[in-house]
């Protein structure tokens, strides 16, 4: 039987659209497929930067690649561009909800993390540390931590610890968070 991807590349419908067929009962086929691998496609074949939490997939399980069909170097290129993370350590990962929830202690933990974390020789993206930080939760918590993740880094920038280790740029309509080293400037 065919299946929704067939489908969907054939006659141009999204598979979002054929699975609600297909859960209606209006369209019969082979729906079977990986939902995170569908998520994916969808994002890659609108030209958009994979979620946090699609990018832990793809690191976790590279067997979805596959799923992903004629996509597949647009996500690999994504996942390349992590530079093959290194998960945070193990002690590091409860502190995110108290970070999330504006806890010095546990900002101050994430900072130095982090600090310790950005390379020097370029900026990075939300996605390059959220993924580090995301590996040393254990899978069956990640889905607390997720929504987290952006509250943390707005309280980690907000401290004065972390200032000069970001900047924000325009990059057409939307604006982009890099976090990279401080510049050195020189004291004459």
């Amino acid at each position: 039987m065919t299946s929704l991807y067939e489908i969907s590349e054939k006659y141009r419908v999204s598979v979002r659209k054929l699975r609600k067929m297909h859960k209606d009962g209006v369209l019969r086929c082979d729906g079977s497929g990986d939902p995170i691998a569908d998520d994916i496609r969808g994002y890659l074949e609108r030209g958009q930067q994979l979620t946090v939490k699609q990018l832990v997939a793809l690191i976790e399980r590279p067997g979805l690649l596959l799923e992903i069909g004629p996509r597949m170097d647009a996500a690999k290129a994504q996942v390349n561009a992590l530079d093959g993370p290194e998960p945070a350590s193990g002690d590091l990962w409860p502190e995110l909800a108290g970070a999330a929830a504006n806890e010095p202690d546990a900002l101050l933990k994430l900072i130095a993390w982090a600090q310790a974390t950005i390379p020097g020789d370029r900026p990075v993206n939300h996605h390059w540390l959220a993924v580090r930080l995301l590996l040393a939760v254990p899978e069956n918590l990640r889905k607390y931590e997720f929504p987290r993740l952006n509250r943390v880094f707005l309280h980690m920038r907000q401290r004065p610890e972390f200032e000069g280790w970001w900047s924000v740029e325009s990059q057409g309509k939307r604006r982009v968070t890099w976090y990279h080293q401080p510049k050195k400037g020189f004291d004459l």
